[in-house]
């Protein structure tokens, strides 16, 4: 009963967030307003192996339009108590109102988590080739670092991090992200996120912000 009201606050906390963030980003023409959802499942292989499916949707409220989607399928060894290698492949629909753009994107990834109690950090660094049915095909270096911090008074825990996008070529950093979030549910089989994104993007020679609010559901078997 406790763990279940528990995860109602956390629930009722993460809507009222959203709705504050729906109503503060409306009227404000030149900046996005995006919705994100990721689902996934992974799957021990034997000891020392893990497999993961995940799909991620990037939703435009005020167009009523899927900007992005993709599908991943990683796999990832762990080689000691705070290091992971995988690699994975990402097959991705890019949409706006003038194209429609199909992306394939091989991938390796590293992964490191270590605890200094009673704070988490958790990090990857992964390097990327991205192919595009139109457009310049180039490779990308993705670096992220989170830290989860404890509980307070039996709230959901509270996580924050950041993502840095580099292009290998005359772009170099083009993209930017601020979070902020909620580890709303966490069992066995069974983790669920919420948080809030603040994305500094480049376009051209302009710079771009846009607010995101998400919902990351992750499945154990």
């Amino acid at each position: 009963m406790r763990r279940n009201l528990i995860h109602w606050r956390g629930l009722l906390l993460t809507s009222s967030l959203l709705l504050l963030f729906v109503l503060g980003t409306r009227g404000q023409d030149s900046r996005e307003f995006l919705l994100w959802n990721t689902t996934s499942v992974q799957a021990p292989i034997q000891h020392l192996y893990c497999i993961k499916l995940s799909t991620k949707t990037q939703y435009l409220p005020q167009d009523q339009q899927r900007k992005e989607t993709y599908l991943d399928l990683s796999l990832y060894r762990k080689m000691n108590s705070w290091l992971q290698l995988g690699v994975a492949f990402r097959g991705a629909q890019h949409v706006d109102t003038n194209s429609n753009v199909a992306e394939y994107r091989p991938q390796f990834i590293t992964k490191i988590a270590f605890k200094l109690s009673p704070v988490k950090f958790t990090s990857t660094n992964r390097l990327a080739r991205r192919y595009f049915s139109g457009g310049q095909h180039y490779f990308r270096y993705y670096h992220n670092l989170f830290i989860h911090l404890p509980s307070l008074a039996h709230w959901p825990k509270p996580y924050i991090g950041e993502e840095v996008f580099l292009k290998l070529n005359h772009d170099h950093i083009h993209l930017l992200r601020a979070y902020a979030g909620l580890h709303v549910i966490k069992h066995q089989h069974f983790k669920l996120d919420t948080f809030y994104t603040l994305q500094h993007s480049k376009s051209g020679a302009s710079w771009y912000d846009s607010d995101i609010v998400g919902m990351n559901l992750n499945f154990l078997l």
